[in-house]
Parts: C-alpha cells; sequence; structure tokens
C-alpha cells in the first residue's frame, strides 16, 4: 500500500435556508466566492440567475451551469453549480485534477491544496443547514485490491490532508458505493461538533460514470440528509428548553399540593399569593406548550425528509 493516487477531486456541497433579504444576497453567495477567490478570478454572485417565485422542486440559478474555472495551478480546475432546491439554496462546488493523466500517481498530499486556510469549512449562521465534503481519487496500481481494511489508511490519509490545520471528522464506517471503496467520516453521536466528510476511491470506471450521473440525485440526498441533521440538532436544544420548562411546572404543582394538602383555610394573602401562583403556572404552561408544538414541528421535518431522503436513495440502488 502506498501513498500515491490519481486525479483527486474534493466536491462541497452546502445548504443554507433562504434569506428574507434579496435573494443574491445569501451568505453562500459569499462564502462560495472566497473561496474561488484562492483558486480563480471567477465569481459566482455576477451570473447568479434567481428565478422570481418558483414553485418547481429544484432550478438551476445559471444560464449556463454549471460555471467552470481554470486555477493558477494549471493541474487544477473545477466549477460550481448554485441551485434552488425547495425552501433553500444548495451548492455544489468542485476543485480537482483532470482525468487526463496530467495527474496520476500523485503524493496524497497534495489534496491540501483543494483547502487552502480550511476555504471549505463554512460556519453558517442559524439558517445555514450544513455540508456535506466528498473527496473522490483513483487507486492507482500499487493501491488496487478494493479490501476495505487495507485501504482505510489511505481514505485516512485523504482525510487528514484536506483537514490539515484543524480537526478532522472521526471514521464512521465503510462500504462501497457504484462498485467502489468509500469511507464516511462524521458521527452523529458527535452531533454538537459534527462535520460529514466522504472519501470515494474508485477502481472501476463504472463508479466514475455512476457519479457523475447520478450528480442531482446525490445533491437532492444530501440536502435531505443536512435537513435532517439540522433538524434533529435543534430539536435538542428545544428538548433541554422542554425539561428546564417542565421541571419548573412539577416543582410549582409541588409546593400547590403541599398547600392544599395542609387542610387549613387560606388567608386573604395567601389567597393573592395563590391566585399569583395559578398565574405564573398558566405562563408556564403556555411555553410549554409552544416548546413542545416546535418540537412536533421538527419530528414531522425530519421524518418527511427521511422519506425523499430513502426515496431518493432507492433510485440511486436500481
Amino acid at each position: 500500500m502506498t501513498d500515491r493516487i490519481s486525479a483527486p477531486n474534493v466536491y462541497l456541497y452546502a445548504f443554507p435556508l433562504y434569506n428574507d433579504s434579496d435573494r443574491t444576497d445569501n451568505p453562500l453567495w459569499e462564502h462560495c466566492d472566497k473561496i474561488l477567490a484562492k483558486f480563480t478570478y471567477e465569481r459566482v454572485t455576477p451570473e447568479l440567475v434567481c428565478p422570481a417565485n418558483s414553485h418547481s422542486y429544484s432550478e438551476d440559478l445559471l444560464s449556463d451551469t454549471p460555471l467552470p474555472f481554470s486555477t493558477r495551478n494549471p493541474l487544477i480546475e473545477g466549477f460550481v453549480q448554485p441551485r434552488q432546491i425547495q425552501d433553500s439554496y444548495g451548492l455544489c462546488l468542485n476543485i480537482g485534477c483532470r482525468e487526463d493523466g496530467t495527474a496520476d500517481n500523485i503524493n496524497v498530499s497534495f489534496i491540501e491544496q483543494f483547502n487552502p486556510n480550511q476555504a471549505l469549512l463554512i460556519s453558517g449562521d442559524d439558517k445555514f443547514l450544513g455540508q456535506t465534503l466528498i473527496i473522490t481519487a483513483w487507486l492507482t496500481e500499487d493501491n488496487l485490491p478494493d479490501n476495505l481494511d487495507a485501504l482505510k489508511p489511505l481514505a485516512d490519509k485523504c482525510r487528514d490532508a484536506l483537514f490539515l490545520g484543524d480537526s478532522p471528522p472521526t471514521f464512521y464506517r465503510s462500504g462501497k458505493l457504484f462498485g467502489s471503496p468509500i469511507f464516511e467520516y462524521g458521527s452523529v453521536s458527535d452531533i454538537a461538533n459534527y462535520r460529514h466528510l466522504l472519501v470515494s476511491l474508485l477502481c472501476d470506471e463504472k463508479t466514475d460514470a455512476d457519479f457523475n450521473t447520478c450528480q442531482e440525485e446525490i445533491f437532492n440526498l444530501l440536502f435531505h440528509r443536512n435537513k435532517i441533521i439540522k433538524a434533529f440538532q435543534d430539536s435538542r436544544h428545544i428538548y433541554h428548553e422542554l425539561d428546564s420548562e417542565y421541571s419548573i411546572i412539577e416543582k410549582n404543582m409541588e409546593i400547590l399540593e403541599q398547600q392544599f394538602a395542609q387542610g387549613t383555610v387560606l388567608t386573604p394573602p395567601q389567597l393573592l399569593e395563590f391566585q399569583e401562583q395559578l398565574k405564573q403556572l398558566l405562563s408556564k404552561a403556555v411555553t410549554y406548550t409552544r416548546l413542545l408544538r416546535k418540537l412536533e414541528d421538527f419530528d414531522n421535518t425530519i421524518a418527511i425528509n427521511i422519506y425523499n431522503y430513502s426515496d431518493i436513495a432507492f433510485l440511486i440502488e436500481l
């Protein structure tokens, strides 16, 4: 097993909700332009063509999609594909090497050049749904055996090269996609610091062809996946708020039960205090109900996107 690969590429998929402002002002486009500035003079924001009042599931936001670009390094090129998808925007940004033999049998450390100063890692606001990074690289002849355990060290080195200078996501699981080995990094058990990375080590021409053919499905699949993760993250915050509110309500109920259990006639001041306690209890009950509805909304969002995710995944497997 060597540290050599051929024609490595990285794909960034990122998804934010709409902003209330002009659609060209979404922070995602600013992030994209900052990334492009590391490689090329091209910018995506001036090229955006945002549809008005679109009701379709998904629409391209460029008149000529995708937007290709060359870089200052003759070995590296890429493309940008911005899209509108349901209530959100999405971005597929590719940076990598051509499969024309000019980047064959190169060291895995070459991947470092795709993510200068961690430019591909987006820290968004509360409207940011999340991102997924995919590394693809062809196996060299020395690495062709596709045993997952034997190839994991190479996949780890691809991950480490991309996240050089930053904490990389931990290994989660491995399998095969379109006939070639794939490794997933980022455990949902660490939801607070979640990052998602896939490393696909290509060993079959059909894998590459299927990956390119299914680009739209992969885009939509990752959109629903990131929506599920985001809704789950937000639901955990609501759950903790609910737990806190319930503890307060429970404590107030215990105090009221103790007062009634004494069997004494309440004095006018005690009645006023009792009335105030009931008001506070009612206020807490309203807050609790509101939070419970928000939790139910997140549960519905997760269920809908799991259904959509499963539906698309089934089509890809056919």
